[in-house]
């Protein structure tokens, strides 16, 4: 068995505020270090706020964006930071989630599978992501990450981090509210996760966007499935939960070797600090 202790960063990140955003990333990151945290969770476009929309059709916003990150990897210590942005490559636009640590960007993952129905366009704007990784190994756990959809379907990446090794699963998302939503994200994750024995941390934003709810609702399972932390709805909040995990064979996929474990780590603060 490995442990891993995880910081929950539900946050409600303005759109296009690039300044305020990295604030508060930064502001919970430094947090979180203080509590010994391994890695620190951000929604997803953490960095610029969700749904950016037709913000992607703008180069200079493309470019903000991945100067945001840069400035947020270069504050990151060996304490992990996993944040959401939109990644320009060429002239390909991703919805990715950057892996941040020792002041640079360590790897990055990028979305999958994109919603094109409701309130969703992502395939408007984005290119869909070709691999089910890299996976990485934070603390010495193997991380397999996820962002919003790619988790509710059995063709996205979950399948193939698993048969490669993922200890957990983490996933990014921007879900919005709606009547009994957070039981059916509940349920997602612990249908595709229990029989594999596979902690989950899912991490949603909060705040209005147009005409947008997101409640937050964040939440973490542990092994057996059973729900071990749950984040209140509408608040920002910031929560550390220490992880037991089991080790599994590393396949397939990539591994990017992001962190080492702490050798010491002080006992865990009260369940639930809300960013001042």
């Amino acid at each position: 068995m490995a442990s891993i202790r995880v910081a929950i960063a539900q946050l409600n990140f303005r759109l296009g505020d690039f300044e305020s955003n990295i604030a508060a990333i930064v502001d919970a990151y430094k947090k979180s270090v203080e509590q010994d945290a391994d890695v620190v969770v951000f929604s997803e476009l953490a960095v610029c706020g969700y749904p950016p929309e037709d913000l992607l059709l703008k180069q200079r916003f493309i470019e903000e964006a991945g100067e945001a990150v840069q400035q947020i990897a270069a504050q990151c210590s060996e304490t992990v930071a996993i944040v959401g942005f939109p990644e320009g490559v060429g002239q390909e636009l991703y919805n990715s989630a950057a892996v941040c640590c020792q002041g640079e960007i360590s790897g990055i993952y990028r979305k999958q599978l994109l919603p094109n129905y409701s309130v969703f366009d992502e395939k408007r704007y984005f290119t869909p992501g070709t691999s089910a990784g890299p996976i990485f190994q934070i603390a010495g756990v193997t991380v397999g990450i996820s962002i919003c959809e790619d988790l509710w379907f059995d063709d996205g990446p979950l399948e193939t981090q698993i048969a490669s090794g993922a200890d957990l699963v983490i996933s990014l998302n921007a879900s919005p509210y709606q009547q009994g939503k957070d039981a059916s994200r509940f349920s997602a994750v612990h249908e595709r996760l229990v029989d594999h024995g596979l902690p989950a941390v899912y991490v949603n934003q909060v705040g209005g966007q147009d005409e947008l709810i997101f409640d937050g609702s964040s939440f973490v399972t542990d092994s057996a499935g059973d729900l071990i932390a749950q984040f209140p709805q509408f608040e920002e909040a910031l929560q550390i939960v220490d992880l037991e995990v089991s080790a599994r064979p590393i396949g397939e996929l990539s591994l990017i070797r992001v962190s080492e474990p702490k050798k010491t780590k002080k006992p865990i603060p009260e369940p639930t600090v809300t960013p001042g």
